[in-house]
């Protein structure tokens, strides 16, 4: 039970990581977009 509590807290860690990169990307092209107009 324990290495499966810690494997679901590294889990989300990683989603919350993944979607911190996906909404910077979103960010990025957002400006890009901006800018190029």
């Amino acid at each position: 039970m324990r290495n499966r509590k810690a494997r679901a807290r590294v889990a989300a860690q990683d989603n919350s990581g993944f979607i911190l990169a996906a909404a910077a990307a979103l960010v990025v092209l957002a400006a890009a977009a901006i800018f190029s107009f």
